[in-house]
């Protein structure tokens, strides 16, 4: 049984971007008094909520969260309070509170949209159509998705290298999202050609190709670490769609490579559950043992991290058991029947 998971992704440089990018630059909008010691007030508060919201802190988080967009109220700076709208959106999806997620985010789209900012406008439409698809309105996540697309054209011509990197980076993840919608709807060819688009944006952002290389954790930039978790997730989800049309050697291969990036950021919980869903491949071959050490070397990983599907692990193990069992034993009939 394959397991399924749900992803939240690091969202912080993208925050930083809105921040920082167009609150200074918008020309024809009410000139802002800028006071340094004030922004980075600001600026501590939305990276304390982070990694509060990181180590699962959430109402020391919302308080940080809270805080910020209360100073950006008072000072009547829109883009921040769309922020600030937008970042407790991305709390209340983690805790599965999907309306009042819903409600941040609507509200973020609406500032971001009044104040002609492209790139908050099309990531909080790319981040609603996240909400949708977890509250199960598949169709309305779509279409968010699409919208996100779209607002990004806008920005197509811009030359700032780091626009460019943002568009790229939500692009990658709104093509992620419309590769969840096909898989929900079943189509695992689209899924696929979707999770593939993603892949293809993402790797633009990497500049080393990290699964031919012997790098090591400790000298991977630790800003590329949550692109590679994302693209260790996409190949573990490229590898599902494999599995349903019953293409598993090409499933082996992608679950291949996202054990090995999730085996380079030590994400173990990424880790333990793309090789649950190797050894499901492994055994449709035909593999049995292979499939087996597969998954031993999941549960493992559970026990000692405390991670969630060790029952499912286990169940699977029992199978193959029985399968290996009657293996031998068919083996053993046989050898004494050629005697």
């Amino acid at each position: 049984m394959a397991t399924k998971k749900l992803f939240h992704f690091n969202t912080f440089s993208f925050l930083l971007l809105i921040i920082f990018v167009y609150n200074f630059s918008n020309c024809n909008k009410k000139p802002v008094i800028i006071d340094p010691k004030r922004e980075s007030i600001k600026l501590q508060l939305l990276v304390t909520g982070q990694s509060f919201l990181k180590e699962k802190k959430i109402s020391l988080a919302f308080q940080s969260f809270e805080k910020y967009l209360k100073m950006a109220k008072k000072d009547e700076n829109s883009q921040q309070i769309a922020t600030g709208y937008y970042q407790l959106s991305i709390l209340y999806l983690k805790i599965k509170e999907y309306k009042k997620a819903l409600n941040y985010s609507e509200r973020s789209i609406k500032l971001y949209e009044d104040s002609d900012d492209f790139i908050g406008y099309s990531e909080s439409q790319r981040h609603t159509g996240d909400i949708l698809y977890n509250q199960g309105e598949i169709d309305k996540s779509f279409q968010q998705y699409e919208k996100s697309l779209v607002s990004l054209r806008k920005l197509k011509s811009s030359k700032d290298p780091k626009i460019q990197k943002q568009i790229i980076y939500i692009t990658g993840l709104t093509h992620r999202g419309f590769a969840k919608v096909y898989q929900s709807k079943k189509n695992w060819r689209m899924a696929i050609q979707s999770f593939q688009a993603s892949q293809k944006s993402l790797d633009q952002l990497i500049s080393i190709d990290f699964l031919s290389s012997d790098i090591k954790i400790e000298n991977i930039n630790r800003d590329d670490i949550p692109l590679i978790n994302i693209i260790s997730i996409n190949y573990n989800d490229i590898a599902l769609s494999f599995i349903s049309i019953k293409k598993f050697d090409k499933a082996k291969n992608n679950f291949e490579k996202a054990i090995k990036l999730a085996k380079l950021t030590n994400n173990y919980k990424n880790l333990s559950a793309s090789l649950n869903n190797y050894g499901e491949a492994l055994a449709k071959l035909g593999r049995i043992n292979e499939a087996y050490d597969v998954y031993q070397e999941s549960l493992s990983l559970q026990k000692l991290h405390n991670l969630p599907h060790i029952k499912t692990t286990e169940e699977n193990i029992r199978k193959l058991k029985e399968i290996k069992f009657k293996l031998e034993k068919n083996q053993q009939k046989n050898k004494f029947s050629n005697k």
